[in-house]
């Protein structure tokens, strides 16, 4: 079964696999790697940005001096992108920028196929990095073969402040660049690549371009969407953009949605207010999509949204408490799926009980979403209040040695017996070439429990708290909407549609024919949504008819494609830390990889085109042997540098999931979460078969 899976996964470009005998001497590693041959043209085009300096990328974590010239000298630079399109093609761009998760989508105007999209943190490996859209512009131009002049239309949202008003007045942007100053930090700012000022523009609402990301692409042709998120457009310039003919949001759409609060344009306030929680239907027709919206809820502003993280930590829909949580907890209000992975461990104990998390009775948030009198949705922060559980100087949070302290918590489920260890370093050292859990870890740990401080202990009871409030209330609003509306078909957007627990209870248990989540429901996904309204929303220029509606969800795989030279290149620059072995028969590689899996090694994989979105789904993953434990400790501790307690995802076949899964009643022959956006309980009678993906609640989000 592990072949067949590799098999549908490996059009292998680059496998890198821990080698032990050089591990000393650094971050070192096997590579193989297969050939592929692409056409070579010559070129007269002029390229978008000078690269006569610098790096081949700026992502790669060796010294620019390694690349010596190579790159401005090498023939294979007149190789053609493997993405090139017609040089007559047109493109409408869509983009999510100035914000965190800045991203790009970009599609043929003449036939709606999307031929690239991507978040600007596969470019600058900064975790969801925001500002500027110019190196994605520009990344995507090059890998079509394009120039600037080829997009033709653009629609963008920022759901901290409108765009189109600021992007008028390019001197001004031009003096903030000049004092580094605003988005002016960053390069680029006034740079025709981000601004791409001789296309037309538009401009529309954020939780509309969440609905248009995922409803345009879902697999059914009419359904109710629920977009749950941190935190949307602003109320003024929602009311003030009906004067504006760029830009478009719900208000212009209907005038009959139900508003909570209901009296909001009544309302006069010292801060604004923003979208929370918004319903919409959709149907799709021959000649494009009509959305209706249902359902808004607005949050107020509780403090200046010149604040830290504009006031976010202060405001109350569900990810912004989600998030508070995440903020008191870790110190980051963007670490809302480490607070997933950690609620479960409420349910464990250690040392035979003496070691246990508390349990608090009271609600961080309760009530029905919809409601603004009896049973309304209220909302408890007492447990995020005073110093957060990140900056408690708890005594077992420092390092025994070098009394430095730890800002995270590393604990495991104190399943580690002698007897296991035994076991696996027997079998480790029958592999003496391979870099195992147990060879590396030897010298570094001996793989005894992990016991949480007291401090972890608190973490865990209020992350389960939020989590269990979170889920009650979720399927309160969707159930009640889902009666309202009479829809049969779910579609879920925003930042909360990442939480893959209560994804996975709302296809399992509410009775939906289908549930639809894109594989970017957060903000990464704002610039499919808004090439999509592009496409398909009516750009009051456009002359001709929209393309054919999508039909079936888009490819998560539309990133840059590496060429021969890029892999090459990279190669070259590790050398001095790697060995390399071509491999180009196919079968053989697979052969390769399943022959390490099996002796217990770590496997990166890379091949074809990057994802579009959060989540590694077999392009860019990282693969280990889901049958041995230690796996967990080694990845997390060893090759990703995080916290220990966290959980890892089975890639399973489809036809093959209800077998290892409860997945409930479910169609798509079993194929219900291919991205990842859900968690199901691992059959009982196969955990102990599987337990480096069984988390410690028995759940696993599957891919």
């Amino acid at each position: 079964m592990i072949q067949e899976k590799l098999q549908y996964l490996v059009s292998l470009a680059v496998i890198i696999i821990f080698n032990q005998k050089n591990y000393v001497n650094g971050w070192t590693s096997l590579v193989t790697f297969s050939q592929r041959h692409h056409h070579l043209k010559p070129s007269n085009k002029v390229s978008h940005q000078s690269r006569e300096a610098g790096p081949l990328y700026s992502s790669t974590p060796f010294e620019a001096d390694y690349y010596g010239d190579a790159y401005t000298k090498n023939p294979y630079l007149e190789e053609v992108s493997p993405l090139a399109v017609s040089a007559d093609t047109k493109l409408i761009i869509g983009l999510n920028k100035y914000s965190h998760d800045t991203s790009i989508c970009a599609a043929d105007a003449s036939t709606g196929i999307v031929l690239f999209a991507l978040s600007k943190e596969r470019l600058t490996r900064k975790k969801h990095d925001a500002g500027n859209v110019a190196v994605l512009v520009e990344k995507c131009l090059e890998c079509l073969d394009l120039d600037l002049d080829a997009i033709q239309h653009v629609v963008v949202n920022n759901h901290h402040n409108r765009i189109l008003p600021i992007e008028t007045n390019r001197q001004h942007m031009e003096w903030e660049e000049g004092l580094l100053i605003n988005n002016g930090a960053e390069a680029g700012y006034n740079d025709d690549l981000n601004l791409i000022p001789d296309a037309s523009k538009q401009e529309i609402s954020h939780h509309l371009a969440h609905a248009y990301s995922t409803a345009t692409q879902s697999p059914f042709d009419k359904g109710m969407i629920c977009i749950l998120d941190g935190m949307g457009e602003t109320y003024r310039a929602m009311k003030f953009g009906k004067k504006d003919a760029n830009y478009t949001s719900d208000f212009d759409l209907s005038d009959n949605i139900q508003l909570i609060p209901s009296d909001l344009h009544e309302r006069e306030t010292l801060y604004d207010w923003r979208e929370a929680e918004s319903v919409y239907t959709f149907e799709k027709t021959d000649n494009g999509i009509k959305f209706v919206p249902v359902f808004k809820r607005f949050q107020q502003e509780n403090s200046p949204p010149t604040l830290y993280n504009h006031g976010f930590e202060n405001m109350d829909s569900l990810g912004a408490l989600y998030s508070r949580v995440s903020s008191h907890i870790f110190g980051d209000w963007n670490a809302c799926g480490k607070v997933m992975g950690l609620a479960p461990w409420s349910g464990h104990s250690w040392n035979n009980g003496e070691k246990v998390p508390p349990v608090y009775d009271k609600p961080i948030c309760s009530g029905s979403l919809y409601k603004e009198e009896d049973g309304a949705f209220t909302f408890d922060r007492t447990l995020m209040e005073g110093i957060p559980l990140v900056a408690r100087n708890d005594a077992e949070l420092f390092d025994p040695e070098t009394m430095v302290k730890r800002r995270r918590y590393d604990f495991d489920d104190d399943k580690y017996q002698p007897e296991e260890r035994k076991k696996q370093r027997k079998r480790d050292e029958d592999n003496e070439d391979v870099l195992t859990v147990s060879t590396l870890t030897k010298p570094l740990s001996t793989l005894e429990k992990q016991l949480p401080a007291q401090v972890a202990l608190d973490a865990i009871g209020v992350a389960s708290r939020m989590q269990q409030d979170l889920e009650e209330v979720v399927i309160d609003f969707v159930s009640h909407f889902q009666k309202e509306t009479g829809e049969t078909n779910l579609c879920l957007a925003g930042g909360v549609g990442l939480n893959s627990v209560i994804n996975g209870r709302l296809a399992r248990e509410l009775g939906f024919e289908e549930t639809y989540l894109a594989p970017y429901p957060g903000d990464d996904g704002i610039s499919v949504g808004c090439c999509a309204f592009g496409l398909y929303g009516g750009d009051p220029k456009q002359q001709t008819p929209p393309p054919p509606i999508w039909k079936k969800p888009l490819s998560p795989y539309l990133g840059p494609a590496p060429t021969d030279f890029d892999i090459k290149m990279a190669l070259q620059a590790a050398e001095p830390w790697i060995e390399i072995e071509t491999i180009q028969n196919e079968e053989l590689r697979i052969d390769r990889i399943v022959t390490e899996l099996d002796k217990g090694a770590v496997i990166a994989l890379y091949q074809g085109r990057s994802e579009m979105g959060p989540r590694a789904l077999g392009h860019r993953s990282i693969l280990a042997d889901p049958r041995q434990k230690p796996m967990v400790r080694f990845i997390n501790e060893m090759v990703k540098k995080r916290e220990s307690f966290r959980p890892f995802a089975p890639s399973v076949l489809a036809e093959e999931a209800d077998a290892w899964f409860d997945l409930g009643d479910t169609s798509n022959n079993g194929n219900v979460s291919p991205y990842m956006s859900m968690t199901a309980l691992v059959n009982e009678d196969k955990r102990d078969l599987i337990p480096a993906v069984t988390h410690v609640d028995g759940s696993s989000r599957l891919q």
